[in-house]
């Protein structure tokens, strides 16, 4: 996945200017997102899926989280921040459990990993599914296009390799991410959509500086 695209890339010279930067993600972030239709979020409350909901005219909110979680408690927060509804659901031991079943059939897999995400995942397509919502939205590609993950760090003491790290990472996408989240997708008949790793959004991210990505 993206390797004829970085063969594409080699040899230019990095972005730096960040206002320009910016304003060029923000065209390409609403050019990928903006639909007529009402579309569905899943919502961390975190930068990723924020994003998508500041820049999403008509946008539903959905989050997934265990009982006294704060997780959910800030996801509703930063919804009444953004002016956005949110839909929310607590997920109770014996409903946890019908879901990891279903997961675990869907996936054909008991890998823990895979499983516990893919909950998540289908929790809230659960959610849109009620709500006739027919397209969601995930942030996922944002950590590897931009150096989210706390391994960066690391990574970014040694500023000249940092984007081969985030190459190796949109590689392994398909087979470690997309492989579970879109049979759970199909499974509910919703066309999930990471807008993160729009094509010509990838391509506009990789060229810019690492050291805009990785500092301090």
């Amino acid at each position: 996945m993206f390797e004829n695209l970085r063969q594409h890339l080699e040899g230019k010279q990095f972005l730096t200017n960040k206002e320009e930067i910016i304003a060029h993600l923000q065209v390409l972030l609403k050019k990928v997102i903006q639909r007529q239709e009402k579309v569905g979020i899943a919502f961390s409350g975190g930068l990723d899926s924020s994003m998508l909901a500041l820049l999403s005219p008509n946008c539903q909110l959905y989050t997934v989280g265990l009982e006294n979680s704060s997780a959910v408690a800030w996801s509703i927060q930063v919804a009444q921040e953004l002016k956005k509804p949110i839909k929310t659901k607590i997920l109770a031991l014996q409903e946890a459990e019908r879901i990891i079943r279903d997961v675990v059939h869907i996936l054909k897999s008991a890998d823990v990993t895979h499983v516990g995400i893919g909950c998540v995942v289908y929790a809230v397509l659960e959610m849109a599914k009620k709500d006739g919502i027919k397209i969601v939205y995930g942030g996922l590609g944002a950590e590897e296009i931009f150096g989210g993950y706390k391994r960066h760090i690391e990574y970014g003491k040694d500023l000249t390799n940092i984007h081969d790290r985030l190459w190796e990472g949109l590689y392994g996408m398909e087979q470690r991410d997309l492989s579970r989240d879109l049979p759970i997708a199909k499974h509910f008949g919703i066309e999930l959509v990471a807008p993160f790793l729009n094509e010509e959004l990838v391509a506009y991210a990789m060229q810019i500086d690492p050291t805009l990505k990785i500092n301090n």
